[in-house]
């Protein structure tokens, strides 16, 4: 397990604790929030992704026990088994630069400490293991660069999920364009309101 502490100038700067160990000084009751649903963000995304890929595994093996008893592999079998079976991509979208950037302060080092996380931690459902590889995209605090780097991520990463947080700028095109392409969206930060109503919501229907 790894701990890591972003040291802050102020001498009453509070200390928080993250999931998985991760250490953090910051500033302000905000930051260290952001900072904490940004790794629980990531670490349900990728169980509840990686819980729904051993059910499917489950059932395909259930399927085919009969023809898996009769094949003599024990020894291949075991060994293919402690091999990742392949890689969950969670897509993360925020605002690095431009006027929302205070809202992206720590995602970098989040990322960074959830990617070596997960390096030496595949995530296992169902018995068998997956690799996780988080891919990072900077909006520029603009809801048209969000609403393309959310493409990018869908369509050319190939993400399983996306995690976005900050304003409605950031969190409504981003969610637009994940609904539209059926991939899981997960937000933070953003008020209901604007990204209820925003989105064509009615209230009371």
């Amino acid at each position: 397990m790894f701990r890591k502490s972003l040291s802050t100038s102020t001498p009453d700067a509070e200390r928080a604790v993250v999931p998985h160990g991760i250490t953090t000084e910051v500033n302000g009751e905000h930051m260290r929030i952001a900072r904490s649903i940004q790794a629980i963000a990531a670490i349900a995304a990728v169980g509840l992704l990686a819980t729904a890929c051993g059910n499917l595994d489950s059932t395909s093996s259930s399927d085919s026990a009969s023809s898996a008893a009769a094949a003599p592999a024990a020894s291949t079998a075991a060994s293919d088994a402690a091999a990742p079976a392949g890689t969950i991509k969670v897509g993360f979208v925020s605002a690095e630069t431009g006027p929302l950037a205070g809202f992206g302060e720590a995602d970098k080092f989040v990322v960074d400490q959830m990617g070596a996380y997960f390096a030496e931690n595949p995530i296992v459902a169902g018995g068998t293991s997956y690799n996780v590889e988080i891919i990072q995209k900077d909006a520029e605090s603009d809801s048209k660069r969000a609403a393309e780097v959310a493409g990018e991520l869908i369509n050319t990463d190939g993400v399983d999920v996306i995690l976005v947080h900050g304003t409605p700028e950031m969190v409504n095109p981003v969610s637009d364009q994940c609904e539209a392409n059926q991939v899981p969206c997960i937000s933070s930060d953003a008020p209901w309101q604007p990204y209820f109503i925003g989105r064509g919501g009615k209230p009371g229907e």
